[in-house]
């Protein structure tokens, strides 16, 4: 009887062991039927997209100007300070001029004898009472004069600095009684409104930039301003050294916020594509044919061929290959082949 019972046991513990195995492989099995990669995707939209060409550029006046005497002189009168705005024409500083105004004076006085006997010895000849000689003297003697007269004229002129053009008295270098020698630049002055920036454009936009072209910038000290301009000029010469040419824009500085020498980005618009689609610059794969990403279409990860039009902000501007409603994998593409079963989730 015993033997039976013992017999009876192994028997049971057979058949549940095998039970066990048996639902174990079926379990194995689902599990491998089942097999996935979760994803996350991102469902296209057609949007527009402006293409911008960056260029870092300098601020620089229009006009800028350093005066000096031409005879060089001591420095008598001081009439516009440091740091102050001027209107063309104004006089900023004068040189000594009593010498000059004397011998002005006395030029002044031969030229005006000399044109009075002309006059009188022209009367006289014309009656046909004094001889050509008398008349020819005279003449000479008063053209003599007059050049003497506006040599000493234009000498006492250059005594004086005049603002050339409206800016701001940005620098003097002499103080009242200094002397200063000629041609040494006695003060500077710079014209703040309008101004122009500088930019150094690579040659491959030389048949893309053109005269006229607007222009934004961005600085991040006056991020507050709206700064934009037109550009006012295009080199026609490639710099051999960075392979760029020379684009000057002009801008307004009404308010006096921008400095020569500041830097400031430049956003040239060069055009505008219209149904593209932004997706994150990290999801492009290439192979031998070309950039590709993955999209999901029923479960299923599906390569799909794209053509790239520019990189921007690490986002990737593709202009054909995809199409709206597509569910772009963003999350899980690393590993992923062609037809390899996906689930979206997080």
């Amino acid at each position: 009887m015993k033997k039976i019972m013992f017999l009876l046991i192994i028997l049971m513990s057979l058949f549940i062991s095998a039970c066990q195995s048996e639902n174990s492989e079926a379990k194995t099995q689902n599990t491998k039927d089942e097999k996935y990669t979760n994803i996350e995707v991102l469902k296209l939209k057609s949007t527009n997209f402006d293409d911008f060409l960056k260029v870092i550029g300098t601020v620089k006046p229009i006009q800028q100007a350093n005066l000096s005497f031409k005879t060089g002189g001591t420095i008598q009168n001081i009439y516009v300070e440091k740091g102050s705005n001027v209107a063309k024409g104004d006089t900023l500083i004068s040189a000594d001029t009593r010498m000059l105004k004397a011998t002005l004076n006395s030029a002044k006085a031969q030229f005006d004898l000399a044109k009075v006997t002309f006059e009188k010895q022209a009367a006289i000849y014309k009656d046909k009472v004094g001889s050509e000689f008398q008349y020819l003297q005279a003449k000479y003697q008063m053209e003599m004069a007059k050049g003497n007269y506006e040599m000493a004229k234009s000498q006492f002129e250059d005594a004086f600095l005049i603002a050339p053009f409206p800016g701001k008295l940005d620098a003097r270098y002499f103080d009242k009684g200094e002397f200063a020698a000629p041609s040494q630049p006695v003060v500077t002055i710079v014209q703040l409104n309008p101004l122009k920036v500088l930019l150094g454009v690579s040659e491959n936009f030389a048949n893309k930039i053109q005269k006229r072209m607007k222009v934004d910038f961005v600085s991040r000290e006056l991020s507050e301003i709206s700064i934009n301009g037109t550009i006012s000029y295009v080199g026609s010469i490639i710099t051999t050294a960075n392979r760029t040419f020379p684009v000057e824009v002009q801008i307004e500085n009404r308010n006096n916020h921008l400095k020569p020498e500041m830097l400031l980005e430049a956003r040239i618009k060069l055009s505008t594509e219209n149904h593209i689609f932004e997706i994150p610059e990290e999801v492009l794969k290439r192979n031998e044919k070309g950039y590709f990403c993955f999209i999901e279409e029923n479960g299923i990860a599906i390569e799909k061929p794209i053509s790239l039009l520019k990189r921007v902000d690490k986002k990737a501007i593709i202009n054909s290959g995809l199409k709206e409603g597509n569910k772009v994998i963003v999350v899980g593409y690393e590993k992923l082949i062609q037809g390899e079963k996906v689930k979206i989730g997080k």
